[in-house]
């Protein structure tokens, strides 16, 4: 079964992950989803370790979008990533040469069924990526309204 996810994600160019107040997630307001993902890197593509299979993924590169977002009054350069992957067949075995990394991915929304995701990537437990995703356009009210509560409360300007 070959299927494609599209997620928009959203990053914040003058952002520092070293000024997030990460201890802020740990508030009960927040719905957290954690996935820990074993990624494989090779010559041959990107595979993804999935209830003990192995999936090889290809990345639909698309041109990044550069524009502003405001908060509070404050202008923030963003990048609007549309490129999308493609979860291919299932195989029996990775390349020989290849890279195995354990990917720690945690979710975070206000409400459960909330459009927009707060997410942090880490790795051997250091966030080495923070961003947010959504399937709605940015100017959406929903979309500004999220992401610039979640701004406002783990982000030290």
């Amino acid at each position: 079964m070959v299927y494609t996810i599209y997620i928009m994600k959203i990053r914040f160019a003058n952002l520092s992950i070293n000024n997030l107040i990460l201890n802020k997630f740990d508030d009960n307001k927040f719905h957290k989803r954690q996935n820990i993902t074993n990624k494989i890197y090779s010559d041959e593509g990107i595979y993804y370790v999935v209830s003990d299979k192995i999936y090889k993924y290809n990345i639909h590169d698309e041109p990044c979008i550069k524009t502003t977002f405001t908060v509070n009054g404050k202008e923030y350069k963003i990048i609007i990533d549309k490129s999308s992957e493609t979860k291919e067949r299932w195989l029996s075995q990775i390349p020989f040469n290849h890279v195995c990394i354990q990917q720690e991915l945690t979710k975070i929304k206000y409400q459960p069924h909330s459009i927009v995701s707060c997410i942090l990537e880490k790795i051997n437990g250091a966030v080495y990526d923070f961003y947010f995703e959504t399937f709605e356009d940015v100017d959406n009210y929903s979309v500004i309204e999220d992401i610039s509560s979640f701004l406002s409360e783990i982000y030290l300007c």
